[in-house]
């Protein structure tokens, strides 16, 4: 599974890669769930594609878990940054 591939864990989690192969960025691009509009992780994002460096390379993410089913709880929302 791509997911678990590239540790996303969360349905709402960008993953942004240099052309280097190195992950510059993990987080949500929302302000929260169902959210959008300007925010922190779009922020970074963008600032990331225009060649600035950002103040953080991390945001919160807000979503379902794409693996609790694993766990058996169909309650479980994930948080991939630990938020």
């Amino acid at each position: 599974d791509e997911a678990d591939r590239f540790g996303s864990w969360t349905s709402g989690q960008t993953l942004l890669y240099d052309q280097d192969g190195r992950l510059v960025y993990s987080g949500g691009i929302t302000g929260g769930r169902g959210k959008p509009g300007n925010n922190t992780g779009r922020a970074t994002v963008l600032a990331l594609l225009a060649g600035s460096k950002p103040a953080r390379a991390t945001t919160q993410v807000f979503g379902c878990s794409l693996f609790a089913w694993l766990k058996g709880d169909s309650e479980t929302q994930g948080d991939a940054n630990g938020f």
